[in-house]
Formats: structure tokens, sequence, C-alpha cells
């Protein structure tokens, strides 16, 4: 039990590192939300949910890049048909549609 914990816990980490080391700011985005889709995520009709509360100045401070980037290139996210934004109880979450989401890591 201990060993696959250590071993679940180093691969998040060797995933963060690899997600922090990409070049440019919507491949860290995409990154980062691949990893919390792995940990949160759940299936639903649209794709992935990724069903954590997480604001665009968190994401920001996670991929190293200012809040109005992290806004914009959701935005650009969205307009390719990657990314799109679902309300739960009033809250929204970002759910990565499957297919354009495994084009898009491919192409990063």
């Amino acid at each position: 039990d201990f060993n696959k914990k250590l071993r679940s816990r180093l691969q998040q980490m060797e995933g963060w590192a690899a997600m922090q080391a990409r070049p440019h700011i919507d491949q860290r985005i995409l990154g980062i939300l691949g990893l919390l889709a792995g940990q949160f995520g759940r299936p639903n009709e649209q794709g992935i949910l990724i069903d954590v509360r997480l604001t665009h100045t968190q994401l920001a401070s996670a991929v190293g890049a200012a809040r109005t980037t992290v806004t914009r290139v959701l935005g650009e996210l969205r307009n390719l048909d990657i990314l799109t934004i679902v309300s739960i109880d009033g809250e929204d979450r970002f759910c990565l549609k499957k297919t354009s989401f495994k084009d898009a890591v491919h192409a990063c």
C-alpha cells in the first residue's frame, strides 16, 4: 500500500515537472488541466469534467502567467473546442472535450 502511494505521488510530481517545462502558456494550461482531470475528472456528456473549483488566478499561479493571459488563453481553447465551461450548482467547472483534448495534447 505504501509503495503504491509513493509511486502515485512520484508520478504526480513528474507530471507537474513536465507540465512546468512546457514552453508555451497554452501547453502549460492544458498540462495542468490534464493533470487535474486525471486526479479529479469524471466523465461528462461533453468530455471530462474537472470537478474542483479553480479560478483563473489560481490557474495563472500554477502555470506562471498573469491572470489576464490565462483568461485569454482559456477563451482561445474554448474557441478551438478543446475546453468548455459547465455550471454545477451555480459554480463553473472546466470540462475538457475528449477528442479535441487528445488532439491538442499530441500537438503540444
